[in-house]
């Protein structure tokens, strides 16, 4: 039985407020103050990179799509049409409206390459959002790639997909010109740090199994909650929204293991995930998966007590307190905009021979998991 001990913590990254507040832009062109307008302040709340993928990276914004939608006769928000974007500086978004009384919402998709054809919005030639689409279904046909080599580089060279939704509706007025304030864009994907503390052990590699090819740019509105403090708010997810492909990649090496000291045991701020459903604990006829096939997990490589021999461990993410064996864990969500921290304590034997031996190891875990509440109330931590 390959053994060693794990802390793994679940961060949920909430709304960091300070380092937000962003002044209305003075413009000088006075065609540019005639119409109706709005202004929006855009951050993204951080996953705290340090090492590799710099807090830039992980906040960049390559692109944008704006998408306004109106309330219809239904009572119903429908997509209307796409603002003209004036105005874009250090974060601040200016946007023409048209000049016209409606009751709106608004919603913003970043890092998507998403294109405009006659008012429309489309993703590699196809329409995914059309004139008329409801807002609880506009967005489902909007998705992002995850291939091989953007888990292997750890999205050093693609920015990470996020969107934000206006929940509540305002009404515009023509001739108005409205700073609505900070928003909080939510990124699609999920990142996991590993650190190694166990001094019998020296970590050398890293492979995510099992990662979802393709992800949802936008998750399902009842999967999203909205917190709220000191009066700004930004959506949460709290369940993970996968698209109708499920196809999944294989064992893939992790290119920030090459980086690894004996001094800096730890891989952070490389490893970036679509989200994942946590399988079912039992099989069609009741028994416990030792090691699940379908769970979306890590292995690690490392050398145990001073050997030269590097042996492999299955690491998955599991939800609940400190478990003694695989069959008594509980598969964990994998949800976008949520850090994942795995602390490696403690090896007590070598592992298997291959990483793919490990997948179907039963690795002797025990784990720690600490799921912020959600609330301002409840004892969550704010970054």
């Amino acid at each position: 039985m390959k053994s060693l001990s794990l802390y793994i913590t679940a961060v949920f990254v909430f709304l960091s407020l300070s380092g937000c507040k962003k002044d209305k832009l003075a413009f000088q062109d006075e065609d540019m103050k005639a119409g109706t307008f709005m202004e929006l302040a855009l951050c993204v709340n951080g996953m705290e990179p340090d090492t590799r993928m710099t807090e830039t990276e992980e906040t960049a914004i390559g692109e944008l799509t704006v998408l306004v939608f109106e309330k219809d006769a239904q009572r119903q928000y429908v997509f209307a049409y796409i603002p003209e974007t004036v105005g874009w500086t250090d974060g601040m978004l200016r946007l023409r409206m048209r000049n016209e009384e409606a009751e709106i919402r608004v919603a913003i998709l970043a890092n998507l390459d998403l294109k405009q054809t006659d008012g429309e919005v489309y993703q590699d030639d196809v329409k995914v959002v059309g004139i008329g689409e409801d807002i609880r279904t506009a967005f489902d046909d909007i998705i992002f790639g995850c291939d091989e080599q953007v888990l292997k580089d750890g999205w050093k060279n693609n920015t990470i997909p996020m969107w934000w939704l206006m929940e509540d509706s305002i009404s515009m007025e023509p001739g108005n010109e409205l700073f609505y304030g900070s928003i909080w864009l939510l990124r699609a994907i999920s990142k996991v740090n590993l650190l190694n503390i166990a001094e019998e052990f020296e970590l050398c590699e890293a492979y995510v199994f099992n990662c979802m090819k393709q992800g949802k740019a936008v998750p399902f509105l009842q999967n999203v909650f909205t917190y709220y403090l000191d009066g700004k708010d930004g959506p949460v997810a709290d369940r993970p929204s996968l698209p109708a492909s499920v196809e999944k990649h294989g064992l893939v090496r992790i290119d920030a293991a090459a980086s690894i000291t004996a001094d800096g045991q730890q891989i952070a701020d490389a490893i970036y995930i679509p989200e994942a459903a946590a399988p079912t604990k039992t099989d069609k006829d009741g028994n416990m998966y030792p090691c699940h096939p379908d769970a979306t997990c890590l292995v690690i490589g490392g050398k145990y007590d001073g050997s030269d021999r590097i042996t492999y461990y299955r690491i998955d993410i599991t939800e609940g307190n400190t478990a003694s064996t695989m069959t008594s864990m509980d598969y964990s969500d994998i949800v976008r905009n949520t850090r994942y921290d795995i602390t490696i304590t403690e090896v007590r034997s070598e592992g298997a021979g291959r990483p793919e031996e490990a997948l179907g190891n039963r690795t002797d875990i025990g784990g720690i998991i600490e799921a912020w509440q959600k609330g301002p109330d409840a004892g969550m931590v704010v970054e």
